[in-house]
């Protein structure tokens, strides 16, 4: 086989298995537990209305595009709460109903976090499922989140310009009305 053929398929392969390589199970598992602990973590600081909590589990530059800084997260937060509670919204609870394989895509570890919060609303109560995009570049010791809402894969990119290919992105789900 030429040298041209060989050196061509290492181009062509040698890419793919540096941006795609699978974890090793040791250290999946330790991604895959901080992980959790870091998405319970996020979940009990929003339903619990401890905004500056949960603005320290949102990526920075998703931050940083969708709020500019830190502060207007807190405040946007703190205003949405504020709109939920005049319209009797309270939050009642919240939990993780699963997360996605983790993947690594260049340097960062990424995986979807589905999860659900119960309101109690006039007349009843309302479950909404939502699916967040985690990010870690540190090897799973420490994720942040991205709410994916009903963004499609080319405004997540946006943001994280190395989203791996090999995560779905869930389209929304409508919430579910309970009736009293």
């Amino acid at each position: 086989m030429p040298y041209r053929t060989i050196i061509l398929w290492f181009l062509i392969l040698l890419p793919g298995y540096i941006f795609s390589q699978p974890l090793s199970d040791e250290s999946a598992k330790e991604a895959a537990k901080n992980l959790k602990i870091a998405a319970a973590k996020m979940l009990k600081a929003y339903t619990s209305r401890d905004f500056e909590a949960s603005a320290d589990f949102v990526h920075p530059k998703a931050i940083e595009a969708y709020f500019g800084d830190r502060s207007r997260l807190v405040t946007a937060l703190e205003s949405m709460m504020y709109k939920m509670d005049s319209l009797s919204y309270i939050m009642v609870a919240g939990a993780i109903q699963g997360i996605s394989k983790i993947v690594r895509a260049k340097t960062e570890l990424q995986a979807i976090v589905t999860q659900s919060v119960r309101a109690k609303i006039p007349n009843g109560s309302m479950n909404t499922i939502t699916s967040l995009l985690a990010v870690s570049s540190d090897s799973g010791q420490t994720w942040y989140f991205i709410g994916i809402g009903n963004k499609k894969r080319a405004d997540l990119e946006k943001i994280i310009p190395q989203l791996s290919p090999d995560l779905e992105i869930p389209e929304p789900v409508k919430p579910t009305i309970i009736p009293d």
